[in-house]
């Protein structure tokens, strides 16, 4: 088989199960709690429907006029009742899994949403990048520019050169529901998935000032800007090139990408770069940095800028 080229190495490279979100560092115990009721919506209105049917055999249900010595009156059932159980309780145990997946993307939406918001509360917003690098290392800060790489993927999405792509996956895993019972037969569970890579880049202001973004540990949070990934040569070798496990499904049309001059949200925490003394935005030790897509209009930033 002919090569696709190399894997793709940047700063950020990671797969991760969205229950297990980077960004849910961010989160107070309150905010959590929030996130997993969530998640809860799509049990609760499976048991409101499965309580339909129920009610409706209880209501039809009618008593023997017998009585038996051990179990009392006993009930007869309507042969449509028979029929509505032999129907409903193995469709209930097919659409659990489906359940336990909606009520993962659920809760995951509601992690990036609380985290995003819990961030900014906690954060100094940096406006004045001149008095950023008064603030000790380890000041929590939120900045606001567009990007500009200083590396791209290699790959090109839509015809354009990335910075770097989220790209949501499907896992689809044997799983025993307990290891009691050794007959038990494994069932096929889905689970929803993020494949992140991203290079360090350049944040640039209004004034075209420069602030470099190391990316390790960073979770990127934005809507679908993608078409659909993986219907050219182009992007059928970037999805060779992740090296995505066996099992690992993407799905195209959960991709979010960062190019030249999209208009960032970058959360994080004051460092120092490596160049010198000019500041720099980081992860912190438990908390990944967020780098948020927001509403702004797009720049270009071929021209050169001052640093």
């Amino acid at each position: 088989m002919e090569s696709l080229g190399p894997a793709v190495s940047a700063p950020l490279r990671r797969l991760v199960r969205l229950r297990d979100d980077p960004a849910a560092a961010w989160l107070s115990p309150t905010d959590s709690l929030r996130a997993f009721l969530w998640g809860m919506i799509p049990w609760v209105v499976a048991g409101m429907l499965w309580s339909i049917p129920a009610s409706w055999v209880a209501m039809r249900t009618r008593p023997y006029p017998q009585r038996n010595h051990f179990f009392g009156r006993r009930r007869n059932l309507p042969p449509a009742a028979y029929a509505l159980i032999y129907v409903s309780i193995p469709l209930g145990l097919a659409l659990l899994p489906l359940f336990l997946w909606t009520g993962g993307k659920l809760r995951s939406r509601v992690v990036l949403s609380l985290a995003r918001r819990r961030a900014l509360a906690e954060t100094w917003p940096a406006d004045d990048w001149e008095a950023l690098g008064q603030a000790p290392d380890g000041q929590p800060v939120s900045v606001v520019g567009w990007a500009r790489g200083r590396e791209h993927l290699g790959y090109l999405i839509d015809g354009q050169p990335c910075l770097g792509v989220s790209l949501g996956c499907r896992a689809t895993v044997e799983e025993l529901w307990s290891s009691d019972s050794p007959d038990e037969r494994p069932h096929r569970q889905r689970y929803a998935e993020v494949m992140e890579v991203l290079h360090d880049f350049d944040l640039i202001d209004e004034s075209g000032r420069t602030l470099p973004i190391r990316v390790a540990g960073a979770r990127l949070i934005g809507a679908r800007n993608v078409g659909m990934l993986g219907d050219d040569d182009a992007e059928q070798r970037l999805l060779a090139a992740l090296n995505l496990p066996a099992g690992v499904k993407p799905l195209g049309k959960k991709t979010f990408v960062v190019r030249d001059g999209d208009p960032l949200l970058v959360i994080g925490f004051k460092t120092t770069s490596s160049q010198g003394s000019r500041p720099a935005v980081a992860s912190g030790a438990t908390k990944a940095l967020l780098v948020c897509a927001i509403r702004a209009e797009h720049r270009d930033v071929r021209a050169s800028f001052r640093s």
